[in-house]
């Protein structure tokens, strides 16, 4: 899979990238009629990934992920708090009913809440130090996703008719 995406920063053989999310309606010739709960407007989604082709902030570059990392990103994000979630509820109910515990349904729920905050911190503190101990940001990150090739240079913007053009 390959997006363009502009270059908005740089840091160490990172670089964060700001690229259009694919909508179903993005070609759609109804866009200004529609009534899709407003589907049709451009969102933007912001990513870290490798830079190895040396793109600097400002360029506009090509970015390409394996086919299945976005399905392995996906499940990581929603199924593991989602199976933390199960594995602590239904074995807080099972001891709760073991123990006769009062409520064991409200033990069981709070334990499942838990169970997905659990996995959520661990999951993050993981991916903080496979990032080298770098803070988590707002931006994805997608494992396997790199930069491979500049499409356009950023205009150098200590030269005053590149700083003019891009007002």
């Amino acid at each position: 899979m390959e997006q363009t995406a502009t270059v908005i920063a740089v840091k160490g053989g990172m670089a964060l990238v700001r690229a259009r999310r694919a909508s179903a309606c993005g070609d759609c010739a109804g866009q200004s009629a529609c009534g899709t709960l407003g589907s049709w407007r451009q969102r933007t989604a912001e990513m870290w990934v490798f830079n190895q082709a040396g793109a600097r902030v400002g360029d506009v570059v090509t970015v390409e992920a394996p086919e299945g990392a976005l399905l392995r990103a996906a499940a990581r994000l929603y199924g593991a708090p989602m199976a933390g979630f199960f594995v602590a509820g239904f074995l807080a109910l099972a001891l709760a009913r073991r123990w006769g515990a009062l409520h064991a349904d409200a033990w069981a729920a709070l334990a499942a809440l838990g169970g997905m905050a659990a996995t959520l911190g661990y999951m993050r503190i993981r991916h903080a130090r496979a990032r080298g101990g770098q803070r988590a940001t707002k931006a994805a990150a997608l494992d396997d996703a790199r930069i491979v090739r500049v499409l356009a240079t950023a205009p150098d913007s200590s030269m005053p008719d590149a700083a003019a053009g891009r007002r």
